[in-house]
């Protein structure tokens, strides 16, 4: 399995390119990170939010993919809510995508901006 250089910089297996890997990379990495910060009053929304934040978005992961694999097959996003949502997804993933390029972890930008701006093309350039 190939190994890729991720945000701490520790080696980690391509498959979290996945949404089953990126899952799992919550478990092995994200969680025990959160479970570090002191369990202070303080602390106590920062935390939740951040578990809550990792698990939302871990849906909203298998939401788009979901949605990109339907537009795919149907050559693309038709219904004025369908574009609405990919005009969402491309400019939040844009966002979130700047984030990671700061921080050299590109393998994010799969799911984050270039599946979404895949489908925002096929809106645009209709066939």
């Amino acid at each position: 399995m190939r190994l890729i250089e991720y945000t701490n910089r520790v080696n980690v297996p391509s498959t979290q390119a996945s949404i089953i890997g990126h899952t799992k990379h919550g478990f092995d990495k994200v969680y025990p990170a959160i479970d570090a910060i002191p369990a202070r009053k303080e602390h106590e929304v920062g935390k939740g939010a951040a578990i809550g934040g990792w698990d939302y978005i871990n849906a909203s992961l298998l939401v788009a993919a979901l949605l990109n694999w339907d537009w795919a097959r149907s050559l693309r996003p038709r219904t004025l809510e369908d574009k609405l949502v990919i005009y969402t997804l491309s400019v939040a993933g844009a966002l979130w995508s700047i984030r990671f390029v700061k921080v050299k972890t590109y393998l994010a930008l799969v799911p984050l901006f270039i599946a979404p701006s895949c489908s925002l093309a096929a809106s645009v350039l209709k066939p």
